[in-house]
């Protein structure tokens, strides 16, 4: 699956707003993931653009993107996903890695270690005899359509994946007017 076809079913900004932004502060945000993504990957064999969905594609932040995107244009193996989301974990900037591949999209949360096998994929659209590779099934076209991300609902409803996110973590104490957990360094740092 490629960007285009992401765009279009699921309602995504386009190509250029993912990967080239014209907006000089959301620039910024995706160099830097491309910088941290991009080369590991390709010393890995994998063939990938990086990007990030931003929540707001006209205007111009540095704000947490919704997910960091990793096009693969090659069947990524087991180790490059690996990889791919053991860095996007270490980011530490965006709680979804969505990953793009040949006929697959697979969500994964950042918010988990990448030693958490079993719970690290939040969401994966696998083809199926029932579904054509080609298409995307109806709870892909619900659960990451660009609306449910932008408004949270796929954060809600999958709760438990996205408990170590340090924004939430931030919001909570804020509300507490505990401030003094928001300046503590990103817990994922440590690695």
């Amino acid at each position: 699956m490629l960007i285009e076809q992401a765009s279009a079913e699921l309602g995504w900004p386009g190509r250029s707003e993912v990967f080239e932004p014209q907006a000089s502060e959301r620039r910024v945000v995706v160099d830097l993931a491309r910088e941290k993504l991009g080369p590991p990957l390709t010393r890995a064999g994998a063939d990938v653009k990086v990007g990030v969905l931003p929540a707001d594609p006209a205007g111009n932040t540095t704000e947490s993107p919704l997910a960091l995107i990793c096009e693969f244009h090659r069947q990524p193996t087991a180790e490059q996903l690996d990889l791919a989301h053991k860095l996007a974990w270490n980011f530490c900037r965006t709680r979804l890695l969505i990953t793009l591949e040949c006929q697959r999209l697979r969500a994964w949360s950042c918010c988990v270690p990448p030693t958490a096998q079993q719970d690290r994929i939040i969401f994966d659209d696998a083809p199926s005899d029932l579904v054509p590779p080609t298409s995307l099934t109806d709870t892909a076209l619900h659960a990451l359509h660009w609306v449910s991300l932008v408004t949270g609902d796929f954060f809600q409803q999958r709760e438990s994946a996205f408990r170590g996110w340090p924004g939430r973590l931030c919001v909570r104490a804020a509300k507490q007017q505990d401030v003094t957990h928001c300046l503590q360094p990103c817990p994922q740092a440590n690695r």
